[in-house]
């Protein structure tokens, strides 16, 4: 009778236990990015650009014009940062920044700020963009990444995801200057 009663009161706690969910919920501060998926994996760069003109309420392109214009202006390289950041300022005069890998305390301030950060991960030779505008108290931060959706991570994995299972490493971040 005293294993049943033990058996039963243990069943008990794990229906419990698993219908709970564990959320990052606390002291979150997330920015309304409205999520835009890319075209293919290369085209992820414009993807995020067009989710930060749409946050800005900046002019109605579509990934085609912005593709189209950066070939036309930049030719059809991989597209770097820092043409990324031109990009911006030509299409719709917004004003930024390309520098390293960044600390949660700079990161929550770009956020409280509301500001999006562009992320790349990979080198000169090419690499892939996802787009930070969250984070909460125990350290996650929210990333749009066009190719995958939303995704939730802890800031000490930032510095090397695996996307599309390929690891790439962070190596940049664009920072939307003041509006």
């Amino acid at each position: 009778m005293n294993n049943t009663i033990r058996i039963a009161l243990l069943t008990i706690a794990l229906s419990l236990i698993s219908a709970c969910t564990v959320e990052t919920r606390t002291g979150e501060n997330i920015l309304r990015i409205s999520f835009t998926p890319s075209y293919d994996e290369h085209s992820d760069w414009a993807a995020n650009t067009l989710m930060i003109f749409n946050y800005h309420h900046m002019p109605n392109y579509s990934q085609s014009d912005i593709i189209n214009y950066y070939d036309y202006h930049y030719g059809y390289d991989d597209v770097s940062i820092n043409e990324i950041s031109w990009l911006l300022w030509d299409l719709a005069g917004i004003d930024s920044h390309v520098t390293g890998t960044l600390s949660l305390r700079e990161i929550r301030s770009q956020i409280n700020f509301g500001q999006p950060i562009l992320l790349f991960y990979g080198n000169d030779y090419g690499g892939r963009y996802l787009l930070l505008h969250g984070y909460d108290d125990n350290g996650y931060v929210y990333l749009h990444e066009p190719g995958f959706g939303t995704r939730v991570v802890h800031h000490n994995s930032l510095f090397s995801l695996r996307i599309n299972n390929r690891a790439y490493y962070w190596t940049a971040s664009l920072l939307i200057d003041d509006q």
